[in-house]
């Protein structure tokens, strides 16, 4: 496919395939200059499910600075955060925001510009804003609206949010995959 570049991180045992690692990659065209993986502290949520304990398994942030053209870097972010909805916790609630503050702290502490942040974000909303009110209080930060379902279950958690970029072309669910999540497709155009 012409992606000479790519990273991947593994945070924590899979819940899903014994053997297996939970993680996210990000991969490129251009190279890659730098590359972060933060661990977001773990909440130790807790629930009963079908007579069985489940537990929050850790999650976290990738972050690579890919560089486009001369004096031109960009700041890729991919992350997979906690199910709150399925750990029976209210978006809104005072433990919400407990648990996203620190969250959108770590997004913040490796945020360069041009931004590209998008992942599994476990919230089904088409816009995140209210939810993570400081990662938007950066200037020029914006999201593109998630009006369709990401995943095979019919909820919007997947989401793009962006800075000194201009979005060229709608977000495209592609429907035809193997995983339980859709890709989202999205052109953009440097801003200036």
């Amino acid at each position: 496919m012409g992606y000479d570049y790519g990273v991947s991180n593994t945070c924590a045992d899979s819940h899903v395939a014994p053997g297996h690692k939970l993680g996210q990659a990000i991969i490129s065209k251009y190279p890659i200059v730098a590359q972060y993986f933060d661990l977001f502290s773990n909440p130790r949520l807790e629930v009963v499910h079908d007579g069985a304990v489940l537990e929050s398994h850790d999650k976290g942030l990738t972050t690579c600075v890919i560089h486009l053209l001369q004096g031109i870097d960009l700041t890729v972010q991919t992350l997979q955060m906690f199910p709150l909805r399925k750990m029976g916790v209210e978006l809104g609630s005072a433990q919400a925001r407990q648990i996203l503050r620190p969250i959108q702290q770590t997004m913040l502490k490796r945020t360069g510009m041009p931004l590209l942040l998008q992942g599994d974000f476990n919230i089904n909303r088409g816009l995140l804003a209210a939810d993570l009110p400081d990662l938007f209080e950066v200037p020029g930060m914006a999201e593109i609206p998630q009006e369709a379902a990401t995943n095979t279950r019919g909820r919007a958690y997947d989401h793009i949010i962006f800075a000194g970029l201009r979005p060229l072309a709608p977000c495209v669910v592609v429907e035809e995959v193997l995983t339980d999540h859709f890709p989202l497709i999205t052109e953009f155009e440097l801003d200036n």
